[in-house]
């Protein structure tokens, strides 16, 4: 089972959070621009799921798969490269991990810790040199010592938590201090077991979310946000569709028909074939879209 598009069911409500908070809609201007509320804006219905069964038999079958899509996935990769530069033979946390992190190929870091729930995943994480299996929503303590890692990082599973804010205490404890924490996300989730929050909010408002998070612990500089996949003019999981892939052969057989038929009775239903290949492409799914929210320990 794949990670579904999950969007927005929520109906207006005046004066909320963090609805009447998003001020524009560019994801690296929100987080500067936001004027945060006094105080903790989250009630316990908020991280209440639809499903609240066993955690465990939810994530016991494992999963080999990517829950997003190419695009996604590069442009996540591209960014790390980019931070993890900062940090030299770094010690990396990933939370909630699984079976792959996304971080670059070149190795640059001196050791990757993970922690998630399946531990078939966590074992077959090629990038990882030790695994311990924590259910964060029963037990957020992290199992490392204080000041234990550089940079800590969680993948589109953040919306998961049911204690986030116990959550990134702990990341901030284990963080040294000007490590970084780098959250990514984008609309794709099990919505049975993504908070209700989540599943009431958009895209901006998710940023907002995650951005909370890390600044109510008072530990870090202000988060910023960044919309990783925008640098893209025309995207890799667009041209990797099978319907652009009939475009040039449309063309080409158009062509052919133009040079070599009879008679003009032919090309109507080749400029169809045509168009209906070029409709077929537009139509076809949008990227995920990309997001990363992160900030320095202080």
């Amino acid at each position: 089972m794949k990670a579904q598009r999950c969007f927005t069911s929520r109906q207006a409500t005046g004066g909320k959070w963090p609805t009447d908070y998003v001020s524009t809609s560019s994801a690296a201007d929100l987080l500067r621009k936001v004027h945060w509320p006094a105080s903790w804006p989250y009630e316990a219905w908020d991280f209440r799921r639809e499903d609240e069964s066993d955690d465990d038999v939810f994530y016991s079958e494992p999963r080999l798969i990517t829950h997003v899509d190419d695009d996604f996935i590069e442009a996540l990769k591209s960014h790390y490269k980019k931070v993890f530069a900062l940090y030299p033979q770094a010690r990396i946390l990933d939370i909630c991990s699984s079976w792959v992190s996304h971080y670059p190929e070149t190795k640059t870091w001196s050791h990757v810790s993970i922690t998630g729930m399946n531990e078939y995943e966590l074992k077959n994480n090629a990038q990882a040199d030790d695994y311990t299996v924590r259910n964060l929503n029963i037990t957020p303590a992290l199992p490392y010592e204080d000041g234990s890692f550089d940079i800590v990082t969680c993948t589109v599973s953040f919306d998961y938590l049911n204690k986030p804010l116990e959550v990134m205490k702990e990341v901030a404890r284990v963080l040294k201090p000007g490590g970084a924490v780098i959250l990514s996300t984008s609309n794709r989730c099990f919505p049975s077991k993504a908070v209700n929050i989540w599943l009431r909010t958009n895209d901006m408002e998710h940023i907002l979310i995650y951005g909370s998070y890390i600044h109510y612990t008072r530990c870090f500089e202000p988060p910023e946000a960044l919309d990783i996949g925008s640098d893209s003019i025309v995207s890799l999981s667009f041209l990797s569709q099978p319907s652009f892939a009939l475009i040039p052969t449309a063309a080409a057989l158009g062509t052919a028909a133009v040079v070599g038929a009879t008679g003009a009775g032919e090309l109507p239903a080749v400029i169809a074939g045509i168009w209906a290949a070029v409709v077929a492409t537009v139509s076809s799914p949008p990227p995920d879209p990309a997001y990363v929210i992160q900030a320095r320990r202080i």
